[in-house]
């Protein structure tokens, strides 16, 4: 509590509780890198079945990529992701037809593509969760200038089915 970060958190593990933390998040990156890859363009990203995002200020920020707050890959249909009593600011790029978004939640995805290798990732996909309640988070975070405040994004099925709340 009354620390500020100025990178991005990747969580991996299980019964995670990340609570009263600011989060500066600008999109930079390496010259060998291009800043599309989910943990490079996101304050949290978060592989996990049980995490609690709590009391945060995530601020982002970029030049050329997009920033997201908060991106979530369930790993287990019954995940429990809690994210409650978070602002999070400027979450409004968007840059070839892809949009920023203040929380996104995954499902379906697989783990190679996220940019994380073989580091501490789980195997397979991402999973489609059974208990997510999109309007219990919409109500219980303040999302101020994004581009979308939720996007919620189905690989599962049809390669990507988007469904974005605004």
């Amino acid at each position: 509590a009354g620390h500020t970060l100025t990178g991005h958190l990747v969580v991996t593990g299980s019964h995670v509780t990340i609570k009263n933390l600011t989060i500066d998040y600008k999109n930079t990156f390496s010259e060998s890198e291009d800043g599309t890859l989910t943990v490079n363009k996101t304050a949290i990203s978060v592989f996990s079945d049980n995490v609690t995002i709590d009391n945060c200020v995530i601020n982002c920020s970029t030049d050329h990529w997009l920033s997201n707050a908060i991106t979530v890959f369930p790993t287990s249909e019954d995940a429990n992701i809690v994210l409650t009593n978070n602002t999070i600011n400027n979450a409004n790029q968007s840059v070839g037809g892809d949009l920023a978004s203040g929380i996104q939640i995954v499902e379906g995805y697989s783990y190679d593509y996220t940019g994380l290798d073989d580091a501490q990732k789980p195997e397979g996909t991402s999973k489609v969760m059974t208990n997510f309640d999109a309007l219990a988070v919409m109500e219980n975070n303040e999302i101020k200038n994004a581009t979308t405040d939720i996007s919620y994004i189905d690989y599962s099925e049809n390669d990507a089915v988007t469904k974005a709340i605004q």
